[in-house]
């Protein structure tokens, strides 16, 4: 098709449109244009929206006076050069849009050539003043057009400082997205193996610190039976000592009031030690507070950091939440592209 094409046919078949029987001659005036029209801008919505894209083709293309042979300018080279006798069909709008295609074109090859991967709308709109876009619609509508069809980036909706940033280089912009997002789920896997190496640490840490605990555990609470077999013991003495002295040294009439002295003694140890440790005066919570002081006396002494240790079982149990946050995405990440797939 575009080996047949020919620019001398074109202008010659124009001669054939003259209306048959027409009585006067037509006022025609002469339109020579050269334009570089990439076949990209003109057939794709990367440079053009659709309906631009449309309309300028119709006009330049796919005239009544122009052979079928045009319907396959999409294959020719980007430099095109036009020349027609045909206002009707090439009108000055249809200059006006080819030409400020051309420079929009200009414009955003010479901000990439700049190497910026992003620029502001104020910078944009002076590049398009250089190459001869003045008027705002068409700035602005270059701006839409260009965003629509994926050849910039432009967000003119954010309510952030986005709205004043022309992006560029759209494609940057996506793998960035991408590798933000991690659609392969490669980072999201790096960061599990990177959370399960660091937990398998911890709970290497924990056993042999737990190893130590439970030995001093251990002694601390063989102290506190020790203690509390004490305190049995001076129960038992009392006792011993009360009916000795109302039975042989003294009547009950001397050692009545001392039995009550000596009870009401009882609940006021019961109080002072509610007072100490905000537990109930019995004997198991007795037990757990003697036992709990003797472990940290031990803890001391054999130097064990129960701080150190209570901090490393926080970050275990976080570390397994987050291992079981990972997989869960992981899961659900692979469970969606199989079924997307």
């Amino acid at each position: 098709c575009v080996r047949t094409f020919k620019w001398e046919q074109i202008r010659n078949s124009q001669v054939v449109a003259a209306q048959k029987g027409a009585q006067s001659k037509r006022s025609e005036s002469t339109i020579h244009l050269n334009v570089y029209i990439p076949k990209r801008m003109v057939f794709s919505p990367r440079f053009f929206a659709p309906a631009m894209a449309n309309r300028l083709a119709a006009s330049l293309f796919r005239p009544k006076h122009f052979p079928s042979t045009l319907a396959c300018a999409a294959r020719l080279y980007p430099v095109a050069s036009f020349h027609t006798t045909s206002p009707a069909h090439l009108s000055a709008k249809d200059v006006h849009i080819a030409a400020t295609a051309d420079s929009v074109r200009k414009a955003v090859e010479e901000l990439k050539e700049g190497g910026s991967f992003k620029v502001s709308v104020d910078e944009y709109f002076k590049a398009l003043e250089k190459h001869g876009v003045t008027k705002k619609d068409d700035k602005f509508d270059s701006l839409y057009h260009l965003h629509r069809s994926g050849a910039i980036l432009h967000f003119h909706n954010a309510k952030d400082g986005m709205k004043d940033t022309v992006f560029l280089r759209p494609d940057e912009v996506m793998k960035s997205f991408m590798e933000a997002v991690d659609v392969s789920g490669e980072k999201m896997q790096a960061a599990l193996d990177k959370v399960k190496g660091d937990l398998e640490a911890v709970k290497k840490e924990l056993d042999q610190l737990f190893s130590v605990k439970n030995k001093l555990d251990r002694s601390a609470k063989l102290q506190a039976n020790v203690v509390l077999s004490g305190g049995f013991l001076f129960v038992v003495a009392q006792w011993l000592l009360m009916a000795r002295l109302t039975w042989w040294e003294f009547s009950w009439d001397i050692m009545e009031p001392i039995t009550f002295f000596v009870t009401s003694a009882t609940g006021i140890v019961g109080y002072t030690f509610f007072l100490a440790t905000k537990q109930d005066f019995e004997y198991g919570n007795i037990f757990e507070v003697v036992a709990r002081r003797k472990m940290r006396k031990l803890y001391a002494k054999h130097n064990f950091d129960y701080d150190h240790f209570k901090h490393l079982l926080e970050d275990k149990k976080e570390m397994e939440r987050e291992v079981r946050r990972l997989q869960k995405r992981i899961a659900e990440n692979t469970f969606g592209q199989a079924k997307h797939e």
